[in-house]
């Protein structure tokens, strides 16, 4: 799932520029600068002893506008199917472990409030009502208005 996340997520992050990280140039070559998109790993991004400067950043700039110009919907459908996958092990609409609220759901939620960048996604009702339930119990919005 991390790759499948990683690479509809982080193109669409710094495309918005609605995020106050992201609105100035320099905050955004700063992201693409360190956060690398599929296939690649951090030694070949970032650097490594063989490529100490790593990929240049012309060619980062290439892929995340490649990325973004990309037809989503295969990656989507496959985010889709996850996230059926998940709603079956989500205990309820409120919490995601029989125990109550816990850090769990912190976890869980902040990676899956990443998701609502991406437009199109198809929330599982049980699934949905838990992130809008721990978005409104944590006054933090979710990014739907900003979707890609």
């Amino acid at each position: 799932v991390q790759v499948l996340l990683r690479t509809l997520q982080r193109p669409r992050y710094v495309a918005t520029g609605l995020l106050p990280e992201f609105q100035q140039l320099d905050g955004r070559h700063a992201f693409i600068k360190n956060h690398q998109l599929p296939p690649y790993g951090k030694p070949e991004w970032k650097g490594n002893e063989e490529n100490p400067d790593g990929m240049d950043m012309e060619e980062k700039l290439k892929l995340y506008a490649e990325a973004m110009a990309q037809d989503p919907a295969p990656l989507i459908e496959e985010l889709n199917a996850k996230l059926v996958e998940l709603d079956d092990i989500v205990f309820s609409e409120y919490y995601c472990s029989e125990g109550g609220l816990s850090y769990d759901d912190i976890d869980l939620w902040s990676r899956l409030r990443s998701i609502t960048i991406t437009k199109g996604v198809q929330w599982p009702a049980k699934l949905r009502s838990y992130m809008d339930n721990l978005s409104a119990r944590g006054d933090v919005p979710l990014y739907d208005q900003m979707a890609l």
